[in-house]
C-alpha cells in the first residue's frame, strides 16, 4: 500500500464515513464503539483489500469487524488474531467474519504460547505463517501498550509483512508507551500518515 492509496483511503474516511460499513453488513450493525477508530479502519482495508489480517489485540473482535469489512473474502483470505486470552466475539454483529464468513476466516488457537508477555505468541504465528507460506497484508497492533511491549510487537510482527504489507498503530496518542515508541521509533524513521481523531498512525512502505 503506498502513500496514494492512504491518501485515497484518508479522503474516504474524511467524506464518506456514512457508506463504507456496506460491503457485509449494514452501517447500523457496526458496533457502537469509538466510531472514528473504527471508519478509519474500515477506510484503509477498503482501498487496500488486504487478504491476510493479523491483529495482536483482539479482544472480542470489535476493531476486526471494521477491516473485515474491506477484505477481499475468497478462500485464501485469512485472519489470524492474537491476544492474551481469548474471548468469542459475542459482542459484534452477526455480520463479522467469525460468522456469516466462517468458511474463509480460520481460526488459529495459539493458548499455548499465551502468557503475560507480548511477544510469546509470535513464535507460533511465524512458523504458521512460514508453513502456510503466506505474509501479512494488515497488521494492526493494538495489543501491550507498554513502550517494551509495542516495540516487542512492532519489531518482531513486522518480518511477516508483505512487499505491500501496512502497520497500523492504535493509541499513539493516548497510551504513554506507544506515544513514546511512536515519537521515538517511529515517526521520524518510517513513512507514516496520521489519523488523530481515531489515535492511530499507518507505517507503510516497510520494505
Amino acid at each position: 500500500m503506498n502513500e496514494q492509496q492512504i491518501t485515497e483511503a484518508l479522503s474516504l474516511f474524511n467524506s464518506n464515513a456514512h457508506k463504507i460499513m456496506s460491503h457485509h453488513g449494514a452501517p447500523g450493525d457496526a458496533p457502537n464503539r469509538n466510531p472514528p477508530h473504527g471508519v478509519w479502519l474500515s477506510a484503509l482495508s477498503h482501498v487496500q483489500k488486504p487478504k491476510v489480517f493479523l491483529e495482536i489485540g483482539s479482544r472480542y473482535g470489535l476493531t476486526a469487524f471494521y477491516v473485515i469489512q474491506g477484505m477481499s473474502i475468497d478462500e485464501d483470505s485469512l485472519f489470524i488474531s492474537v491476544d492474551l486470552d481469548y474471548h468469542r466475539p459475542r459482542e459484534a454483529p452477526p455480520s463479522l467474519g467469525f460468522s456469516q464468513n466462517k468458511k474463509y476466516f480460520r481460526d488459529i488457537r495459539l493458548k499455548e504460547y499465551w502468557g503475560k508477555t507480548s511477544n510469546d505468541s509470535y513464535p507460533a504465528v511465524k512458523k504458521y505463517c512460514q508453513d502456510s507460506c503466506i505474509q501479512v497484508d494488515f497488521l494492526l497492533i493494538d495489543g501491550c501498550h507498554t513502550y517494551e511491549g509495542v516495540k516487542s510487537d512492532f519489531l518482531n510482527y513486522t518480518n511477516l509483512l508483505s512487499k505491500t504489507g501496512i502497520v497500523v498503530l492504535d493509541d499513539i496518542s493516548s497510551q504513554a508507551g506507544v506515544r513514546k515508541f511512536y515519537t521515538e521509533h517511529i515517526k521520524n524513521n518510517f513513512k507514516t500518515i496520521e489519523s488523530s481523531s481515531s489515535d492511530m498512525c499507518v507505517v507503510y512502505d516497510i520494505g
